[in-house]
């Protein structure tokens, strides 16, 4: 189809230096396009299913009656999943330049021969329709599967790791490995496939180049040219050379969106505006409460002392029951009165002392 149509579902490429992504002729960070796609609304998928079923019925009327007509009728349902499908990671990167599907029905009207063919077993037209409808169809899935398991992978295998760098992350991804080795393994002895593993994806497809690019010292270095035919695969191979760069998607602390944690640092917040907020951002607030957590730990330390204190009375008898519930709520009401700024510290541990 792509002799065609000449579109980036077709396939695109995308050039791989060690830290960044050129697509389209712009630069991105390795693991940006993942991130885009793990935030990204998955009822989106879910009308590009919906979309290509009701194009599929127009297209057999097209191939078997190719009236003006029909053809109208399979180009406008053609036309709807492409103004969806252009919203999508990396393709909405292409959509706004690129027109080669809104010609197809025009140009199999024009070539009679290509119609011929597409409904004639064996031909090479025929196979490349049967390929191109395929995989509009596994789309969906495909992009909704990656977002699935690729959130399950980086909570399970990567949010907890003691550090954060490329070593590390290449560890974690060892153990994912193993495991889902392991599950494959397992599920092939039962002479079955779990329905979950049916859905991860553990290599890519790719056309593998090379090119020259630009270095930030002016030279010139070699860049990985890959090129897709599906776009899961681009997802995929973005995801993975950024972790190898030291670029993992993480969810924020504060709003539970993914963004990118660049260069291996150790980041749990993002830049977005925080919830609630109209200027601080998640990194601002998580700061802010980070200081304040900070601040309030000595206010704890010495009221735990306190605490402990009263309940070894307690323990031995010393004092009543009562006269324990009343000092441990006093104690209480100087502590809160204390995290909220209204005594000082040093006001605090001589109330305590005297207790």
């Amino acid at each position: 189809m792509y002799a065609i149509t000449n579109d980036y579902f077709d396939s695109f490429s995308a050039i791989f230096g060690p830290r960044e992504c050129l697509l389209n002729g712009k630069w991105y960070p390795l693991g940006h396009f993942a991130v885009e796609a793990l935030e990204m609304d998955r009822s989106l998928l879910w009308k590009l299913k919906a979309a290509v079923a009701e194009f599929k019925p127009e297209l057999e009327v097209f191939l078997a009656a190719r009236t003006a007509s029909s053809a109208a009728v399979a180009q406008q349902k053609l036309d709807a999943v492409w103004a969806v499908m252009a919203q999508l990671p990396a393709y909405k990167n292409f959509a706004p330049y690129s027109h080669g599907s809104e010609g197809l029905f025009h140009s199999m009207r024009e070539h009679p021969d290509r119609t011929d063919d597409s409904v004639t077993d064996g031909t090479n037209f025929h196979r490349a329709l049967a390929y191109w409808l395929d995989r509009l169809e596994r789309l969906p899935d495909a992009v909704d599967d990656f977002i699935g398991n690729t959130s399950l992978m980086l909570g399970d295998y990567f949010e907890n790791l003691p550090a954060r760098s490329p070593a590390a992350y290449a560890e974690a991804y060892d153990k994912y490995r193993r495991t889902m080795d392991a599950a494959f393994q397992y599920a092939g002895e039962e002479d079955e496939v779990d329905e979950n593993l049916d859905s991860i994806q553990l290599d890519f497809p790719v056309r593998l180049g090379f090119r020259a690019m630009e270095a930030k010292d002016g030279g010139a270095v070699f860049g990985e040219e890959l090129t897709f035919d599906e776009l899961a695969s681009f997802l995929y191979t973005d995801l993975y050379k950024g972790m190898a760069a030291g670029n993992v998607p993480r969810r924020c602390h504060n709003c539970k969106h993914f963004f990118l944690t660049v260069g291996g640092h150790d980041t749990v917040y993002c830049n977005r505006i925080a919830p609630g907020e109209t200027k601080r951002t998640c990194r601002q607030v998580g700061a802010h409460r980070k200081e304040k957590r900070k601040n309030q730990a000595p206010i704890l330390k010495e009221y735990s002392r306190a605490y402990n204190r009263l309940k070894g009375r307690k323990s031995r008898g010393s004092i009543s029951t009562d006269k324990w519930n009343r000092q441990v709520a006093m104690i209480q009401d100087w502590r809160d009165a204390a995290l909220r700024g209204e005594m000082s510290d040093a006001e605090f541990k001589q109330k305590l002392d005297g207790i």
